[in-house]
């Protein structure tokens, strides 16, 4: 099974990539249809090394990718990755959407669910999903994510949207029988290529609103989950940004995975499951409301 993730936000994204010819992942600014690579911005590290030097590393990368001539065009040669392919931490927040606990036959939490996925779940768009065999309930959720780089501790309520570096869409894929064996999700989780990412990362300058934000899954064309980020259950992403800074000391870098679950059919029982190897799905998050 395959999986597409687009983004229609803004035109500027911050991807990681290689030639289809190296090894070598390399950081890259996209627009469109071409792309600049960060050595071309004076920027000789790697994707997690920007992130890590902060928003006013970011942004001078972006300021500097508008006004270049370097750019190349996007071509069958080029591969995109995982926008962060070494994170150090993944973590995401179970039923925080309303209607997503609503359809799961479930109790809305009076405290978000954390759970965690690995490096090892990570690949990029396009990328092949491989169906566990141990699994007969494999299940799709597209979901924001909210890319953190540099660190931090003990930051202010009211000023830990400062700390996000950018927004980017993970495809957060689930075992629901082995997720649902348990009180613990992370089995179901943590498995190989359970979390696809990117295309890139839109950096957080260029995202005025993360409320504001819709999110539509397709499973073979057909929609399967349209949501928002407006059907948060916290009145802010940044509450719950809080509350993981309340858990781990500090958070570098980290995806924290918004988890987009509206659309969710599964508990149900009639869900058309993704265990089928030819089926793709695609994600697409776009910045104007319903």
């Amino acid at each position: 099974m395959y999986t597409h993730l687009t983004h229609r936000m803004y035109q500027l994204a911050l991807v990681t990539y290689r030639l289809s010819a190296s090894d070598e992942w390399r950081g890259a600014v996209r627009q469109e249809f071409r792309l600049i690579d960060f050595e071309a911005l004076g920027f000789a590290g790697t994707m997690r090394q920007l992130l890590a030097s902060g928003r006013s590393a970011v942004d001078r990368v972006i300021r500097l990718a508008e006004d270049a001539n370097a750019w190349r065009e996007i071509d069958n040669d080029v591969v995109f990755g995982q926008p962060v392919p070494d994170p150090d931490k993944i973590l995401c927040i179970g039923l925080n959407y309303r209607e997503h606990a609503r359809e799961s036959g479930l109790e809305v939490p009076s405290v978000p669910i954390v759970f965690a996925k690995f490096r090892n779940s990570l690949i990029g768009p396009g990328s092949a999903i491989e169906l566990p065999a141990i699994s007969q309930q494999i299940d799709y959720e597209g979901e924001l994510a909210v890319v953190i780089g540099e660190r931090c501790k003990n930051v202010p309520m009211a000023e830990t949207l400062s700390v996000v570096a950018g927004y980017s869409i993970l495809n957060d894929v689930s075992a629901r029988d082995l997720q649902l064996e348990v009180s613990q999700w992370t089995v179901g989780k943590a498995i190989d290529t359970f979390a696809p990412m990117g295309p890139g990362i839109v950096p957080a300058q260029l995202v005025p609103d993360p409320q504001q934000l819709n999110l539509i899954t397709r499973v073979n064309g057909q929609v399967v989950q349209r949501s928002s980020t407006w059907g948060a259950l916290q009145s802010s992403g940044s509450a719950f940004i809080g509350l993981v800074k309340k858990l781990l000391s500090y958070v570098f870098p980290t995806d924290l995975s918004d988890q987009q679950g509206a659309g969710l059919c599964f508990p149900r029982g009639h869900r058309s499951r993704i265990g089928n190897r030819n089926r793709r799905t695609s994600t697409r998050v776009t910045s104007s409301a319903f």
